[in-house]
């Protein structure tokens, strides 16, 4: 079974692409969609706080760790979205 959907392109997402289903209906590319964008709100989070309080270990820590999940293997894995192009959009949307 395929089906089609919108997505928020923001980031570079696709806006329209086909998905796949497994046998009991359950669309993994949801779950991989909410992992990014919850990285993606992180990171927003983070970057938020450090404008406020830069000294911030404990947020420093976290907007690395984001940007390490944007750079990495499984990112690739659950969207073929340029991950460069997602981090700078992220960084541009941060500076704001």
């Amino acid at each position: 079974m395929k089906a089609r959907f919108l997505t928020d392109d923001r980031y570079g997402m696709p806006a329209e692409r086909e998905r796949g289903y497994d046998p009991k209906g359950i669309c993994w590319e949801d779950l991989a969609q909410a992992i990014i964008l919850s990285a993606a709100e992180d990171y927003r989070r983070a970057a938020s706080w450090l404008r406020v309080c830069p000294g911030s270990r404990e947020h420093r820590k976290r907007k690395t760790e984001c940007e390490q999940f944007f750079r990495s293997r499984w990112f690739c894995m659950l969207t073929d979205t340029d991950p460069a192009a997602f981090l700078k959009r992220l960084e541009k949307e941060a500076a704001e």
